[in-house]
């Protein structure tokens, strides 16, 4: 926010900072762990004051988490690792859009929280338990890429975490907005291409959940299984049609829907939810 503003960590444990590009510094290392690497130091985008370090002690057989946050330039610090179950951690990073938002990854995965540190949460289905070494959040896409040690690449989609803002956190059920979705077409070997639809919705407490997709003049089309679990939860519609009697099967030469205008009702946490959204060929 401020040019001439550097930290400087080090691999035996000491932090730097200049707020005049380099003709002067100051050690900021008191109130750290003495003798970890900083494994990472973040001056934050969204307040002047604020840096976030990680520290990691695995060259001394120390695996625990060390995530550290100050405000007033490292003059003192705040420990923010809460219940990260162990480290060490390797890379912190902070939410382009939504500035509680943090990510870090460690050598067993990749941790979030959406309240500044308060409670982690592990970003792990689909995602093998390895070194993360570097997270990087697209600024304009909103998508987590996550380098790891020996095991690729992984890209993750977190706009919706990204809206996880206190107002909706204190909701009971929130759905949020469906982007479009797009029909398969038919070739010489079947259906191929297009785009599932898919909800998103966030739950306050787990609790049973039902989501029907209706036509614009309101006739059910189809119902589909949602997930219940406190926290975000994703739905997916395969775009078909409901065919349940055999004359309706040989009426249909698809078994996808028409394009047009479609609404998604979802009944969660004894409210119902209702969004709007297209089908296009």
């Amino acid at each position: 926010l401020k040019f001439g503003l550097i930290y400087a960590g080090t691999d035996d444990g000491r932090l730097h900072v200049t707020k005049n590009s380099g003709r002067t510094w100051q050690e900021i290392t008191k109130g750290l762990v003495s003798g970890k690497w900083m494994s990472r130091v973040i001056a934050s985008a969204y307040d002047l004051g604020t840096v976030y370090v990680t520290q990691n002690g695995k060259r001394d057989d120390d695996f625990a988490a060390y995530v550290w946050k100050s405000t007033n330039f490292g003059k003192t610090w705040t420990d923010i690792s809460g219940n990260i179950p162990c480290g060490p951690v390797n890379v912190i990073r902070e939410d382009p859009r939504n500035k509680n938002i943090l990510y870090v990854g460690t050598d067993i995965g990749v941790y979030v929280t959406v309240d500044g540190g308060k409670k982690w949460h592990v970003l792990q289905k689909d995602f093998p338990s390895t070194f993360v070494h570097d997270l990087v959040i697209h600024p304009r896409e909103s998508i987590m890429i996550a380098a790891t040690h020996g095991r690729g690449m992984y890209a993750m989609d977190v706009s919706h975490l990204q809206q996880l803002t206190p107002d909706v956190l204190a909701k009971q059920a929130k759905l949020f907005k469906t982007q479009k979705a797009k029909l398969p077409r038919r070739g010489w070997y079947g259906w191929w291409g297009g785009q599932n639809a898919y909800f998103h919705y966030y739950l306050k407490k787990t609790g049973t959940v039902s989501l029907v997709i209706k036509d614009k003049k309101g006739n059910t089309i189809r119902k589909i299984k949602g997930t219940g679990d406190a926290g975000l939860n994703i739905a997916i519609w395969d775009l078909k049609a409901k065919t349940d009697l055999k004359q309706e099967k040989s009426k249909r030469k698809s078994p996808y829907v028409n394009p047009g205008t479609y609404q998604v009702v979802v009944t969660a946490a004894n409210e119902t939810l209702q969004d709007t959204f297209e089908v296009t060929k």
